[in-house]
């Protein structure tokens, strides 16, 4: 999964793709598989596919900020100006929700 994402930052989206759909089809309930491959998706402009990936990964796990903000770029690059509006917002709150959750925490030890 690491190699696919190198690949879409190395500029190689269409290799990527076959790394990621191997991912994806070994453990089809990683989120990050699918999320990675919906950029991948998304960088190629191919947006019905990334808009699906994006929608597994809320799926899989409700709770993670960047599918939903992904998601909300993705309605907004296909024209879908209030889904984009209203994700965004699921987005915001997911993302202040987990915030407040954080809060309080120590993440590195004395």
């Amino acid at each position: 999964m690491m190699f696919g994402k190198r690949l879409i930052d190395a500029g190689l989206p269409d290799e990527a793709l076959t790394a990621l759909r191997k991912a994806v089809e070994v453990d089809p309930d990683s989120v990050i598989a699918h999320y990675t491959l919906g950029n991948a998706f998304l960088s190629l402009r191919q947006i019905d596919d990334a808009m699906a990936e994006f929608q597994k990964c809320i799926a899989l796990n409700p709770k993670m900020p960047g599918p939903h903000f992904s998601l909300a770029k993705t309605y907004d690059e296909a024209g879908m100006k209030n889904d984009a509006k209203a994700e965004l917002e699921i987005g915001e709150q997911v993302a202040k929700e987990l915030r407040g959750s954080m809060q309080g925490r120590r993440v590195f030890k004395d």
